[in-house]
């Protein structure tokens, strides 16, 4: 259903759901994930998803095709990276730095 949340219970019961899905579905999913909540993100939002989104994609990194999809995920990750150092998490704008 368009719109829905869904919320699990308990810690487990999300792990045994994800455990379900097969990895190569999983590794689609983070991509559209990360995708749909950038996309959908207002200018005004997009620093405080910047990380939740560009963590998803970079879990899909190996899906990307086109150089076009992947300069566009290396500047998603140069912006999480100067936002990470901006606030002063510099082991996690070093991961971003490097993956972009």
């Amino acid at each position: 259903e368009e719109g829905a949340n869904y919320r699990f219970s308990h810690d487990h019961i999300q792990f045994a759901a994800y455990s379900l899905i097969p990895e190569d579905e999983k590794i689609l999913w983070h991509l559209q994930i990360g995708q749909n909540v950038w996309e959908n993100a207002s200018e005004r939002e997009k620093d405080k998803v910047i990380f939740i989104a560009v963590d998803q994609m970079n879990y899909a990194l190996g899906l990307l095709e086109s150089d076009g999809q992947k300069e566009n995920l290396a500047k998603l990750n140069l912006r999480a990276g100067e936002k990470a150092m901006s606030l002063s998490t510099f082991s996690s704008s070093a991961l971003y730095f490097d993956s972009g």
